[in-house]
């Protein structure tokens, strides 16, 4: 898979995850949102917390599972990202971590939502 590929994949998968969250109940709130070198995928919310969503799409699960691709660096960004989307917006909820898997089967997938899948005092 090309990288070019690779982007649309993720933007499709991202989209699905998008969607999905909707039809859950969740508002988004930003998608792509950027601080420095970090990056998070989607910011929704529900009820009184802000879910900060990891979204990893793949074609097939050959490689693992998907969240498994997030390793310490990665986490380490998410949790500046998301504490700086915080204190810009002067948001005060509560903070959840997700992780949202949109695996591809051809022109169909399979998703998987992970509530409270990281946190940030966690060994990163």
């Amino acid at each position: 898979m090309n990288t070019g590929e690779h982007i649309a994949l993720g933007k499709r998968g991202e989209a699905i995850a998008r969607n999905f969250l909707i039809k859950s109940g969740y508002r988004i709130r930003a998608c792509n949102w950027k601080y420095l070198k970090g990056e998070i995928d989607i910011i929704a919310e529900t009820g009184d917390v802000i879910v900060m969503v990891e979204v990893k799409s793949r074609s097939s699960l050959f490689f693992g599972d998907p969240e498994e691709a997030i390793g310490k660096k990665k986490l380490r960004m998410l949790f500046d990202t998301a504490a700086r989307y915080m204190d810009v917006t002067g948001c005060e909820l509560e903070v959840r971590y997700d992780v949202i898997t949109v695996v591809f089967h051809g022109e169909t997938w399979t998703i998987e939502h992970i509530p409270d899948t990281y946190y940030p005092f966690m060994n990163t």
